[in-house]
């Protein structure tokens, strides 16, 4: 929810949703948006996807099972915001390279290892510029903390 509410999504928003595993990010953020594209490479968690979107009537979203790479590389068409949630491994660079090309406008970058994410920032740092960043204690007594950072693509 905080992830969707710093991305001020509009009802007229392209939303990409890369490594949406079973849709939860995907279906929250069609109540805000006018489309959303879901991609996973797991079949069992698009499966799953299908089913929850079925469950909640929500008719403004594709399911992709597909490499996430691949599917940005050869997508067709703006896309306004893209939400990327990766393992604790972060992003290839192959993905981070896939979302330049891509260009958003925005960026929402979840992730539940900083260090992964400072280094994936820095990939992304020469096209985007970091609007906010926001850690989110969902772990308590734990070290752990997820962060939520908003990328801007940088005006000429």
């Amino acid at each position: 929810q905080k992830a969707l509410d710093i991305a001020n999504l509009k009802m007229t928003d392209v939303v990409m949703d890369t490594y949406s595993g079973i849709g939860t990010i995907s279906l929250l953020a069609a109540k805000r948006a006018k489309h959303v594209i879901a991609v996973e490479t797991n079949s069992s968690a698009h499966q799953d996807a299908i089913f929850n979107q079925k469950m909640n009537q929500v008719k403004n979203i594709d399911f992709i099972n597909e490499d996430v790479s691949f599917y940005m590389n050869r997508h067709q068409g703006m896309v306004d915001v893209l939400i990327m949630d990766p393992t604790r491994e972060g992003a290839s660079e192959s993905f981070l390279k896939s979302v330049i090309k891509l260009s958003p406008k925005k960026i929402i970058y979840i992730s539940c290892e900083p260090a992964t994410q400072v280094r994936d920032l820095q990939l992304l740092k020469h096209k985007y510029k970091v609007d906010l960043v926001q850690a989110v204690d969902m772990f308590s007594q734990t070290v752990h903390v997820e962060s939520i950072t908003l990328l801007s693509l940088k005006t000429a």
